[in-house]
């Protein structure tokens, strides 16, 4: 994760710093400020998070938006601004205030304030304007599924096949796994399948649960592994039995591809990558 403290005001149309990350969609314009008027937003949690993940901010204004409301607006991709966060300027003039990242790639971020009405003799003689801080922006990450995603490539003959869907192993129900074998014939050691997929360069990490399915025979055995552009590693060896985290690194990365290969002979089963998934800034 990178840590930004990227302080922006009304006026600027970018970034007033170096450690906001870049953005592949433009933002949006911010509305004309009042002159005179001043208020900044600085970006106070990582610099990229996760879809759903809560993005903290601070800020500052002049003296005389003490005590008035400021709104986070959130634009998503380029798309239309949207209020996800509300906050009061404090007396010393500083605010904090928090929004929730949204979709993947970039996020916008801005906050809006409004100066306080003029009145005399009861009646507003003069409306309250709009101040607007510059805009600051996010990279966000989201997690995709590989059953949810086509194969590029794959492998398969008699007896060895790739599934997409669920896989049950040591009593856990993986719905979007990525699993090798077959339902009708013994998944012998010269079986091995595999599945390949398209990164596109835009993963950070791969993670799954690898494991023999629960309605494997007994003495079902395998080994499983992960292929990067090309570089193929075991990620492991199972049994019956509980399943395994494992977690790869595929920044820079862009062919994945998942690997079973039977150590067992006249063994009818499956096994797999459980809820197979990668970390991304956009669609694979």
């Amino acid at each position: 994760m990178l840590k930004a403290a990227v302080a922006v005001v009304v006026g600027l149309g970018a970034l007033a710093g170096p450690g906001a990350p870049p953005s592949s969609a433009a933002a949006p314009d911010a509305p004309p400020a009042r002159q005179g008027q001043r208020i900044s937003l600085t970006l106070t949690s990582a610099g990229e998070a996760v879809t759903g993940d809560a993005v903290t901010f601070a800020g500052s204004a002049t003296k005389k938006l003490r005590g008035r409301k400021v709104r986070l607006l959130r634009s998503v991709g380029g798309g239309a601004w949207v209020e996800v966060g509300k906050a009061r300027i404090q007396r010393d003039r500083t605010f904090t205030i928090q929004g929730v990242a949204s979709g993947v790639g970039a996020n916008a971020w801005q906050v809006r304030a409004k100066t306080k009405p003029v009145k005399r003799n009861g009646r507003t003689v003069k409306k309250g304007r709009a101040v607007t801080s510059g805009i600051v922006q996010t990279t966000v990450l989201q997690w995709f599924f590989l059953s949810d995603r086509a194969w590029v490539d794959s492998k398969d003959e008699a007896g060895s096949y790739p599934f997409r869907g669920s896989m049950t192993s040591g009593g856990t129900a993986f719905t979007r796994s990525i699993s090798f074998g077959s339902y009708t014939s013994a998944w012998d050691w010269e079986r091995a399948s595999w599945a390949e997929y398209n990164l596109g360069y835009h993963c950070r990490r791969f993670e799954a649960s690898i494991g023999i399915s629960d309605t494997s025979a007994t003495g079902t055995d395998a080994t499983f592994f992960v292929s990067l552009d090309g570089a193929r590693r075991s990620v492991g060896r199972k049994v019956l039995g509980a399943p395994s985290p494992v977690g790869v690194d595929v920044a820079g990365v862009l062919s994945l591809r998942l690997e079973g290969v039977p150590n067992s002979q006249d063994r009818y089963g499956r096994g797999g990558f459980g809820d197979a998934r990668v970390l991304c800034a956009a669609q694979p």
